[in-house]
């Protein structure tokens, strides 16, 4: 058996007689593993075996690697005894995740709700308001609405009147966190009191609204906005009034309109004005805007406090 300490002579015979890989020089160690003269070498070296440095090389964990060089990428896969490689990786920390939505703003309970003239007003891009506030103090709103289509359309109705009691929808919109209602009007249906045709319930809807809604059954197209309005109201909505189109039922193409529907906004928004300005009994009113486009704008204004209640121009 060959001794592994030898004179040069007898060490450059081994060599050529074993080759390469079987030979380990006698100045061999740690970080001389990987040289062709210490092939053979062992843990009595600092070096792991020869079968050991396959399974390191297939892993990516060099015979040389140690706790300084663990970024080195044949180091990558090395355990903390070896490396610490591993344990680096694992220590490492991950990109914070994404911040957590705001939750939605929250209903005001029925006991906030305003009970005194109600403010509306801009400051920067925020409106603020005192109606959900029993002690005046200014909060600022967060919106989360939908549309209530119906009454502009050629059954000029809030959109379910037949279906299910009003207050149910209301109730579901409040319940899921919405604050804030849309409601499309039409002009012509404002001005024209008792005699518009669209006013007229279809015969086979007449029982089930006069059953689901009575208290909406059979009143004037302003007299019924003005319900709808209290009756968001009472669970904590807020609304804004849309002049959507200049006749009940009929859109013009491209939004805009003539002289004569120009007067007929005009008449109609003056009339939706004073009958919703009250800051009592219709607090919820917050806004106004129309679909329509004119030539010189329209519009008409209540006051409330510091801001605008209704009224609409451009």
């Amino acid at each position: 058996m060959l001794r592994r300490r030898c004179t040069p002579l007898l060490c450059c015979l081994v060599w050529c007689i074993h080759g390469v890989s079987s030979f380990c020089a006698p100045w061999c160690n740690a970080w001389t593993c990987q040289d062709p003269n210490c092939g053979a070498c062992g843990p009595d070296h600092g070096c792991k075996s020869r079968d050991s440095s396959a399974t390191a090389a297939a892993t990516n964990c060099a015979n040389w690697c140690n706790m300084y060089t663990c970024t080195d990428s044949q180091c990558a896969d090395c355990d903390k005894n070896n490396c610490g490689a591993a344990a680096v990786k694992a220590q490492q920390k991950s990109p914070p995740s994404a911040p957590t939505p705001p939750p939605h703003p929250a209903v005001p309970p029925a006991r906030d709700l305003s009970q005194g003239e109600s403010d509306y007003w801009a400051y920067g891009t925020s409106i603020y308001t005192n109606a959900w506030s029993s002690d005046g103090h200014p909060t600022r709103l967060r919106i989360k609405g939908v549309s209530w289509f119906g009454m502009e359309g050629p059954i000029c109705h809030p959109g379910g009147l037949w279906h299910r009691p009003l207050e149910d929808y209301a109730a579901f919109l409040r319940k899921h966190g919405f604050n804030a209602v849309r409601i499309p009007l039409a002009a012509d249906a404002i001005t024209g009191l008792m005699d518009h045709p669209c006013l007229i319930i279809p015969a086979e809807h007449k029982v089930a609204a006069r059953g689901n809604n009575p208290d909406l059954y059979g009143l004037t197209y302003l007299d019924e906005l003005a319900r709808f309005v209290e009756l968001l109201g009472n669970h904590g909505i807020l609304v804004l009034l849309d002049m959507h189109v200049v006749e009940a039922g009929k859109w013009p193409d491209g939004g805009s309109v003539d002289a004569n529907g120009e007067a007929q906004l005009r008449a109609a928004w003056q009339l939706v004005a004073q009958r919703l300005c009250d800051p009592r009994a219709y607090w919820n009113v917050f806004a106004a805007g129309a679909a329509l486009s004119s030539r010189d704008g329209v519009g008409a204004q209540c006051r409330r406090g510091r801001g605008t209640g209704i009224g609409t121009g451009r």
